[in-house]
């Protein structure tokens, strides 16, 4: 939500905030270890689906299902070209930044979040080295999917361990 209101406030009135947030809270289900191991698919697509199936089971309205779904499983879909939707982008700036804190086609990437708000949520919501967790997380689906869609964002892995931007919380 601090991109959305920081930087396309534009876009902020037009955000359903639950559906955000529960795009927000499944957005990796797929990595799951049940999940990663369950299924040839790539964890992003696969957890798109399984999000889509928890989400209607759970009541949420086909848009809201979907619209969730969509993001999640385009969440690493890091080109220039095409379009995508609002809470598509909005949820690959907020994983591009999280995890690598750089972006291959935005300049000054690093800004989108001013620093003393970066602060504030990295001390209220410790990352406990999430950063090693996670790009041990991409080696492994890398290992036993060596076609997965992870494999698009190339040294993906290293991108992560490499993440300057969030290092001090680590």
């Amino acid at each position: 939500m601090v991109i959305t209101t920081q930087q396309f406030p534009e876009q902020a009135a037009s955000i359903n905030p639950v559906t955000w947030a529960l795009t927000c809270l499944l957005h990796d289900l797929g990595t799951a270890e049940e999940n990663l191991t369950a299924t040839r698919m790539s964890f992003d697509i696969y957890g798109g689906i399984k999000a889509l199936h928890v989400l209607k089971e759970f009541g949420a309205t086909a848009d809201q299902a979907e619209a969730a779904a969509e993001a999640i499983i385009r969440h690493e879909d890091m080109g220039v070209d095409g379009t995508i939707t609002y809470f598509g982008q909005l949820i690959q700036l907020a994983t591009t930044y999280d995890n690598t804190g750089i972006h291959p086609h935005v300049k000054g990437f690093e800004g989108l979040v001013h620093r003393t708000t970066r602060k504030q949520i990295n001390e209220a919501y410790p990352r406990l080295k999430w950063c090693a967790f996670f790009s041990g997380l991409i080696k492994k689906e890398e290992t036993i999917k060596p076609w997965c869609h992870s494999t698009h964002l190339v040294d993906f892995d290293k991108e992560i361990e490499e993440n300057t931007l969030m290092r001090e919380w680590e």
